[in-house]
């Protein structure tokens, strides 16, 4: 008997997205806060074919801030979290931008039975880690029937993707996905994305969001506890390599090509 998941997705603190301006270097440098109770998580938007690993904060030196200035937004809470909101608004239109210089490379249009609804369930357990195996988690699909992780993906080279609608790297890798998920034998290799966004209609967004762009694999909706589970994910995109035996043999963070990815997975594929 597996054990005792965590407590479902139902009266989990929500995470609220802060985005600070980080984009003295580049507009894909853009810095989202996520904050939970007592915490504060920074994830970067990657992408190794444009951007190196970028480290710092909304609070960092190269934002100009003195350290006099950083003490000053520190005392006035209420200011800081002001200037931070219009910091969103700016970064918002600058994703948008990016996403429509993006569009020239949109994904591939799937089967029409692939696309027409796309089911997104939402994660309702997580198991505790077993010895070096990938975390295992479930979820119901569109039949309410219960799901594992561990059991869809048996006997497969599993890519799992962790990213969100609102991250620019995350969506130019998508079409590099599909056509690995095209590509490569369903019976041998399981390409499942986890999105992260948060709200009360995540799950509509993203489906609306593979709809529009005719995404024909598994996405499923994550959390905080999930993301914990696979050792704190503080950026995305975030892709772990798992073998055909259940053991994570990669972590890959930032956006890759299709080139990339196939590197990594043809050391575990037979």
């Amino acid at each position: 008997m597996a054990p005792a998941g965590r407590s479902s997705r139902e009266g989990l603190p929500q995470r609220s997205a802060m985005v600070g301006l980080h984009y003295l270097e580049h507009a894909y440098s853009a810095t989202v806060v996520l904050g939970l109770p007592g915490t504060a998580r920074h994830v970067r938007f990657l992408d190794s074919r444009r951007d190196g690993l970028r480290t710092g904060n909304h609070a960092s030196a190269r934002t100009g801030q003195t350290a006099s200035g950083t003490a000053a937004m520190t005392s006035h809470r209420a200011r800081y979290v002001a200037a931070i909101l219009f910091g969103s608004a700016l970064v918002s239109g600058m994703l948008a931008l990016n996403t429509a210089c993006s569009a020239q490379r949109p994904p591939q249009p799937a089967t029409s039975a692939a696309v027409t609804s796309p089911h997104v369930p939402v994660v309702e357990e997580v198991f505790p880690a077993n010895s070096n195996r990938a975390p295992d988690f479930a979820w119901r699909d569109g039949n309410g029937r219960r799901v594992r992780f561990s059991e869809l993906a048996r006997n497969r080279v599993v890519l799992l993707n962790f990213w969100a609608t609102w991250c620019g790297p995350c969506r130019r890798e998508i079409p590099d996905l599909v056509e690995l998920h095209r590509e490569l034998p369903a019976e041998k290799f399981l390409l499942l994305g986890v999105s992260l966004d948060q709200g009360a209609n995540a799950q509509e967004k993203v489906r609306s969001f593979l709809e529009a762009r005719g995404v024909p694999y598994l996405n499923v909706l994550g959390d905080v506890r999930l993301a914990d589970a696979y050792g704190n994910i503080l950026a995305i995109p975030t892709t772990f390599i798992i073998d055909a035996n259940g053991r994570i043999v990669e972590r890959i963070v930032g956006a890759r090509t299709k080139e990339q990815f196939l590197q990594s997975l043809r050391r575990v594929l037979k």
